[in-house]
C-alpha cells in the first residue's frame, strides 16, 4: 500500500477511501484470475476494464463537486483522465 501512496494515483479519493479501494480492486481482480478458468470470456476485458474506469471517475468526479461544495474550491480534473483500454 505504501509503494501505490507513492504514486499518488488515489489522491482524488479521501485518505479513508484509499486503502479499502485498493484492496477491493486488488480482490476484484484476483477474484477474474479464478473465474478466468470457469467462465472463459477474455472479450469482456475490455468492457470489464472500461466498467471500473468509469465508475471510479464517476466516483471521483462526485467527491470533488461535493468538496467543491464545502469550500469553493475547483475539482482538479487534470487527474481525472480517460485510458483507452483497447
Amino acid at each position: 500500500m505504501a509503494s501505490l501512496d507513492g504514486t499518488r494515483l488515489l489522491d482524488d479519493y479521501p485518505p479513508q477511501i484509499r486503502e479499502p479501494l485498493f484492496f477491493m480492486m486488488l480482490h476484484m481482480f484476483s477474484g477474474e484470475a479464478v473465474v478466468r478458468g470457469v467462465y472463459q470470456r477474455p472479450d469482456l476485458d475490455a468492457s470489464i476494464l472500461t466498467l471500473v474506469e468509469d465508475m471510479l471517475v464517476s466516483y471521483a468526479e462526485t467527491l470533488a463537486a461535493r468538496r467543491t461544495e464545502q469550500d469553493g474550491r475547483a475539482p482538479n480534473r487534470a487527474r481525472i483522465a480517460p485510458c483507452d483500454h483497447q
